[in-house]
């Protein structure tokens, strides 16, 4: 997919942003299928889906700095012919920066902005909204530090990658707090630049309990592992540099269940 930035990925399906159209598709790498979206008049800081894209209830979804202290929200149906947009006012903290992920879960997009700030669109009312308390708020020194957002059976959850020793944390939906969290149990955390996942079943070494990093500059292509029973880097090293440098070319898919399609 040269000259294609990849945006999101759910369910085997790409979410692509071609740089020389402007244009959105959507892509299954294990069959080669692609869906072509409606163009997009404005621009796509980062989007998602919902659903798998051959289901009549997949809503794809763009969200980007508007003028002023504005978002500008946009959504549509692979089939539709043009995207339904909307725009909301803000406080200029939680548009600053821009948009870097976002996680969705049953009627929800969740969308993280560089300060930590959280913005939450309502798929059935179209409603937009700002998580009141910030995670920086709770905790300032995570203010510059790479984040990662992913939801899983009704919960969202943020890694915060510290150079010496990663933390995850909790939302509390019904405080709106975030908590730390001391345990992933059997769930492994896929921590990509893009496209964070979280899984129960993850095939390999210390894949419980741990956050997987896809992609980490000057480390090649290696994936780097923190075990949280460990308290440990593998391979081990004293620090990363987390930045999100060409973060728009890699991201985690499952592999298919006929791996015939690599022969």
């Amino acid at each position: 997919m040269k000259s294609s930035a990849v945006y999101y990925c759910k369910d085997d399906w790409i979410l692509y942003f071609c740089l020389i159209n402007r244009r959105h598709f959507l892509f299954h790498p294990y069959s080669g299928n692609t869906l072509s979206l409606p163009k997009l008049n404005q621009n796509s800081e980062v989007a998602a889906f919902s659903d798998t894209p051959t289901s009549p209830s997949c809503v794809v979804f763009s969200v980007t700095r508007g003028g002023g202290n504005t978002v500008c929200i946009s959504t549509c149906h692979p089939t539709d012919k043009e995207w339904k947009n909307y725009e909301f006012n803000v406080l200029p903290q939680a548009v600053q920066f821009g948009f870097k992920q976002i996680a969705y879960y049953e009627g929800t997009f969740w969308c993280l902005n560089r300060r930590g700030y959280l913005g939450i669109f309502g798929i059935e009312k179209s409603a937009w909204s700002i998580l009141p308390a910030p995670l920086a708020a709770q905790h300032p020194s995570i203010l510059y530090t790479p984040k990662f957002i992913a939801a899983y059976e009704g919960n969202v959850y943020m890694v915060c990658s510290f150079y010496l020793k990663p933390a995850i944390y909790k939302l509390n939906i019904e405080k709106w707090h975030w908590d730390f969290a001391e345990s992933l149990g059997e769930l492994s955390y896929l921590a990509n630049p893009v496209n964070s996942q979280i899984r129960a079943k993850v095939l390999g070494r210390r894949r419980e309990h741990s956050i997987h990093f896809s992609k980490v500059l000057y480390h090649g292509k290696q994936i780097v592992t923190y075990s949280m029973s460990d308290r440990r880097f593998y391979p081990s090293k004293k620090c990363y540099d987390w930045e999100d440098k060409d973060a728009f070319q890699n991201v985690w898919i499952d592999a298919p269940e006929d791996t015939s399609v690599f022969l």
